[in-house]
């Protein structure tokens, strides 16, 4: 295995289990979720030691909604728990607020997913949305614009199997996709 992935949640196992083969071509990665923040966190030292005693040449991604946490404090909590597991090259990335950001960075997966016509043209240039990162309840946000909008795991799948990982207007979805590429030095793909 090439890369290892551990999220809080099986949504955003969803999301990367769809869009990670478009980054990944020609590397193997596995996905591990978690049920929630605390979860995560306590598996970390446990999961990486062990997975990097097997196999050593591996890399690992660690990757946590921000939700309301100081992102900075968060981000040197996780490499903190990485650095205890023996692993001091661990790519740590917050999404800012939640997975549900980045799937409301790409309006036009939205449309196309739950074939909304207009959805994109109608949403994406208002100013609550320009800046998607700072939308904190964006989970909220996409059940009100989306009617009939699916339980997490089934709507996320939904959503980024349209997702275009060079069209997404999140910050912090472009700084994780960078960063995957910098970790197992990929290069850009259009």
């Amino acid at each position: 295995m090439d890369v290892y992935f551990l999220v809080e949640e099986p949504s955003m196992e969803a999301v990367l289990n769809i869009i990670l083969p478009r980054i990944l071509i020609d590397k193997t990665f596995q996905v591990f979720p978690h049920q929630g923040k605390s979860d995560l966190q306590k598996s970390i030292v446990k999961r990486i030691r062990n997975l990097s005693h097997s196999f050593p040449d591996a890399k690992f991604v660690v990757l946590q909604d921000k939700d309301s946490s100081d992102c900075r404090l968060l981000k040197a909590q996780l490499l903190a728990l990485c650095s205890e597991a023996g692993v001091e090259n661990a790519l740590v990335r917050i999404v800012c607020h939640e997975l549900e950001n980045w799937l409301l960075a790409d309006m036009e997966a939205i449309e196309r997913a739950f074939e909304l016509s207009g959805f994109t043209s109608k949403y994406q240039n208002r100013a609550k949305y320009r800046v998607i990162d700072s939308i904190a309840n964006s989970a909220e946000e996409i059940s009100k614009l989306v009617r009939g909008y699916p339980r997490k795991v089934t709507g996320a799948a939904k959503v980024a199997t349209h997702m275009n990982i060079n069209r997404n207007r999140s910050h912090s979805f472009g700084v994780f996709i960078s960063g995957i590429r910098r970790l197992l030095e990929l290069e850009e793909v259009c």
